[in-house]
This record gives C-alpha cells, structure tokens and sequence, in this order.
C-alpha cells in the first residue's frame, strides 16, 4: 500500500534506486528504469482521471503520437488497477485483500495454542501475495482464497476472552452438539479431524 501512494505522489527516489542498482548490474538497472519511467508515463496519464479511471478498450494505454504504436508497458497490478479503474478501484481491491492481515493484528494476540502459529503463517502468506503485485500482475483468484479463509477463521477461532466467558455451569447435551459443528475448538483440530479437549 506504502509504494503506489508514495509513488503517486513522487517520493519514491527513483534516481537513486536505479544508480543503486546499477552499481551491482548495469542489466537490472537498465531494466529497472525503463519500468519507473513507464509508471511516470502511465501516472502523468492517469491524473487526467484519477479518481475512476480510464475503463477499459485499451484507454488506459499511452500511445505514439506519430505511429499510434502502444508504447505502454503494464507490470504492476497496482498500476493496471490505478489506470483502468483509478483509486476507487485501486483501493477496494487492497481493501479485501488485506482487510484479514489488520484485522489479525488485533485478533492474533488474542488466540492461544498451535492455532496462534497456524493463523500467523496464513496471514503471511496474504501480505506476501500484495507484495508480488508491485512488479507483477494478478494472474489467479488464489491470494483471495487465503484472504477469505484468513478472515473467518478470525472470527470462529475461540480465542482467550471466548475461553473465559464459555467458563459457566455445564450446557446440556443437545446444547454442546448443536454448537459443536459451527465452532471448532482449534484449527488445528479441525485440520486433524478431532478436537481438542480443554
């Protein structure tokens, strides 16, 4: 999220970088520059309509003056989205993906046992799929997947505040198997195929 922001708003140090990389690959760094000046390109056009736009039938594109030849270079799924349904568009879909990674930063201290550990490396694995869009483009709904799986196993997983209210006078039997189904006791119980007895 911290890139395209800052990026948007010029103070990512460019130059710098590709000089940086450039004393380590003159190869890396030609190609690193090409890609920061076609985001200059594509971020000059997309100010015409930032905040929706330019839709789709190739609008988003740069092209020759002269040719009419495409001169658009579009790696990034962060730009793909800037360009084609401005920041409303940008913003929504960061907003589902990692809407579970600040939701877990609340809830994850929260949740005791193996599940802690379990939730934390699914978790990871969200915030490492966003990172992947910054030079890459969005090719699976499979981010999504954990995304979703990551936020409702916040919301069912017991956590300490859950194991202190349960602490009352026993349920009857038709109680605990009516509710037995839709709130496992750990994930990882879940994943074994049993649960686990407090």
């Amino acid at each position: 999220l911290g890139y395209p922001t800052l990026r948007m708003q010029g103070l990512i140090p460019t130059v710098a970088i590709v000089e940086l990389v450039g004393s380590m690959s003159a190869e890396r760094a030609s190609s690193l520059k090409t890609r920061f000046d076609n985001e200059d390109r594509m971020l000059a056009h997309n100010w015409e309509r930032f905040y929706f736009g330019w839709a789709g039938f190739g609008r988003n594109r740069i092209y020759n003056t002269r040719t009419g030849v495409d001169i658009t270079l579009t790696d990034g799924q962060w730009m793909i989205l800037l360009s084609t349904g401005g920041l409303a568009r940008w913003a929504c879909f960061y907003a589902l993906l990692l809407w579970p990674v600040f939701l877990g930063l609340w809830r994850l201290p929260l949740i005791r046992g193996p599940d802690k550990s379990l939730m934390a490396c699914l978790l990871l694995i969200v915030p490492i799929f966003a990172l992947d869009h910054l030079p890459n483009g969005f090719f699976f709904n499979l981010p999504f997947l954990f995304s979703g799986a990551a936020i409702t196993l916040l919301r069912l997983l017991p956590g300490q505040e859950d194991r202190i209210s349960d602490a009352g006078p026993p349920k009857g039997r038709k109680e605990v198997k009516s509710e037995s189904p839709s709130s496992p006791a750990s994930l990882s119980g879940a994943i074994l195929g049993r649960r686990h007895r407090s």
